[in-house]
C-alpha cells in the first residue's frame, strides 16, 4: 500500500492510501494548509495502526441485527 500526497483545488495538502491493485483505501477527509502538516497526519496514522493491530472492526448490519434480536431496537429499523 502507499500513501499519496496532492493539492487539492483549494490548494490544501490531502492524502489517500492506495492499495496494490490501485484501489483508494482511505482519504485524508481534511485539506491541510502545510505539506508538513499532512506528512505528520500521515505519520500518526502508521504509528496508530501499528500500535492498535487488534483494533475492532465494527459492523453496522451485525449489530443491529443483535440489537433486534435481543429486543433494543425494532426489528423494521434493519
Amino acid at each position: 500500500m502507499v500513501f499519496h500526497i496532492y493539492r487539492d483545488v483549494r490548494n490544501e495538502w490531502r492524502w489517500y492510501l492506495r492499495s496494490p491493485s490501485g484501489t483508494r483505501l482511505a482519504t485524508s477527509g481534511e485539506g491541510y494548509t502545510r505539506k508538513n502538516d499532512c506528512v505528520q497526519a500521515i505519520q500518526h496514522l502508521k504509528t496508530t495502526l501499528r500500535a492498535d493491530e487488534g483494533a475492532l472492526v465494527y459492523d453496522n448490519i451485525s449489530a443491529l441485527a443483535s440489537m433486534a434480536s435481543s429486543g433494543l431496537i425494532a426489528a423494521n429499523t434493519r
